[in-house]
């Protein structure tokens, strides 16, 4: 029965975090971004108070969203909980938060600059091509896994949690990082920049640099002198000489655990 219920929490975290993904990426892809605005949340807020809430917003999100993904949050939910569901549960509560951001984001319609419809398309199209970097970069590491199913069903079928290998497929041979590459791409990528797009995409930039350098922390911890390595030759975000890059990670750091 619990085997059952671990399957059954993993599959439904999943299907919430691809629906709150889709949702918002819904969201984002009008360039006004308020247009898609179904049960959006209005608070009577000028707009310091906007921007303060939106930050204040933003705030809690990062906490969540890096605070249990770090080791010391993981260890003491295994406490409670088994170490299949932990990745689970994170997507799940990161999901919520996500959420609480598109239906609570205060509106600041003031327009920033605007480069015309004859660009519209242009701009959707690097949108879009941000968010198959993201979808594409998931697959590369182990999509389910990345998302708690693999987890559970390990421990469902073979008594044991999954855990990943050191790998480098072809994208982080570019960079260290191109889901999150591809999250600042799609966020700057508007035709029309509102003040509350402008300070979406820099609170999102912005939490990125500083994640990521928590999450490294624990990938060297993870895989040492390997990882160390691996930071030197390849860049943390924007690709500098990616061919000769490849070649070199290629034939230079081991690709087995």
């Amino acid at each position: 029965m619990k085997r059952f219920l671990i399957i059954a929490y993993s599959i439904i975290g999943y299907s919430f975090g691809i629906l709150s993904i889709l949702a918002y990426a819904l969201y984002l892809m009008d360039s006004a971004l308020w247009k898609f605005n179904f049960y959006q949340v209005e608070f009577n807020l000028d707009s310091t108070q906007s921007v303060l809430f939106n930050i204040g917003l933003m705030f809690i999100f990062s906490i969540q969203h890096s605070g249990m993904a770090r080791r010391r949050f993981k260890k003491v939910l295994s406490k409670y909980f088994p170490a299949a569901v932990e990745r689970s549960t994170y997507i799940v509560s990161s999901s919520i938060m996500l959420w609480m951001l598109i239906l609570c984001w205060q509106e600041l319609p003031f327009i920033l600059f605007d480069i015309g419809a004859n660009y519209f398309g242009s701009i959707q199209i690097i949108y879009w091509l941000g968010w198959g970097l993201v979808v594409l970069s998931t697959f590369q590491i182990d999509h389910f896994h990345f998302f708690g199913i693999k987890q559970a069903l390990k421990y469902s079928f073979k008594d044991k949690v999954y855990t990943q290998e050191f790998k480098i497929p072809f994208f982080y041979k570019i960079v260290r990082h191109p889901l999150y590459l591809g999250l600042i791409i799609l966020h700057w990528s508007t035709s029309e920049m509102t003040v509350s797009r402008f300070l979406l995409a820099l609170c999102i930039t912005l939490y990125i640099y500083i994640g990521t350098w928590f999450e490294e922390k624990d990938l060297e911890f993870d895989f040492g002198n390997k990882y160390k390595t691996y930071k030197k030759m390849v860049p943390k975000l924007f690709p500098i000489k990616p061919i000769n890059a490849i070649r070199q990670i290629t034939n230079q750091i081991p690709k087995t655990k």
